[in-house]
């Protein structure tokens, strides 16, 4: 929750700062500024604009170690739980890191970079594939906010909490919602305007391999679910959510 805080708290000084600087009367060209941060370097710390363009480049190398650090800890997590091919869920015995999953994140996001700049203009990757995963995120939080609701009151009643379990998740799907409305209407240009489809695509496509996952392995979807808690199952096969935690394996000495 402090981190949470702390890093809200963070961008709302930021983009304060970014509104005094460039001037609140004029915000319409902030945003419609290929690169408003170079211009506001420029005007506000003359030769010493390149600092601007340490932190991007700084900023860019961590969004990107954190992107490969989190989706390779979950395709590694799936392919343990069977939820997608063994070989992801491998370690390597020398670097003792899931070496595969990271080089799919790898190659799979320079694939989709290539496509994009060749297919489209390379000034559109950024904004294209970002609007895709924006969809994505607001679409996946919105329906863990629903499932958390529903999940408690099903399974759990007694735990049911109604600010925690109700109140909050609600109040986040509704900060999304507007958020998903304008990402999509009114109609972006080209070739934005391809964004919905390809992620309406690209959700039709997962929800069928989770439905054949489900036919062809029995039981894969729950282990899977069960490993991404880290919590053992119950009798019935549930995860058992009042369960301990199994203790971390002790280094040798």
């Amino acid at each position: 929750m402090v981190s949470l805080f702390a890093i809200g708290g963070f961008y709302v000084f930021t983009s304060y700062a970014s509104a005094i600087g460039w001037g609140t009367g004029n915000m319409a060209a902030f945003a419609s500024s290929a690169n408003p941060y170079y211009a506001l370097g420029h005007a506000l710390w003359g030769a010493a604009w390149w600092l601007v363009v340490i932190a991007i480049v700084n900023s860019a190398i961590g969004v990107g170690l954190a992107c490969t650090n989190a989706a390779s800890r979950v395709l590694y997590t799936m392919g343990q739980a069977g939820t997608v091919p063994e070989r992801f869920g491998r370690i390597n015995p020398k670097t003792q890191t899931p070496t595969f999953a990271i080089a799919f994140i790898q190659l799979s996001g320079i694939v989709a970079i290539l496509l994009v700049g060749l297919l489209l203009a390379p000034d559109a990757i950024f904004g294209f594939l970002g609007t895709i995963t924006t969809l994505a995120v607001i679409v996946l939080y919105v329906m863990a906010n629903l499932a958390l609701t529903a999940y408690i009151r099903r399974e759990h009643p007694g735990d049911f909490n109604v600010w925690r379990h109700g109140v909050l998740p609600w109040i986040g799907t509704l900060a999304l919602l507007p958020v998903l409305f304008v990402t999509v209407y009114p109609v972006p240009a080209w070739p934005y305007n391809l964004t919905p489809y390809i992620f309406i695509a690209a959700l039709i496509a997962g929800f069928g391999y989770m439905v054949w996952l489900g036919s062809r392995h029995p039981g894969a979807l729950r282990r899977g679910a069960t490993v991404l808690v880290g919590r053992r199952t119950d009798e019935e096969g549930d995860v058992d959510w009042d369960a301990p935690s199994p203790p971390a394996p002790q280094a040798s000495a």
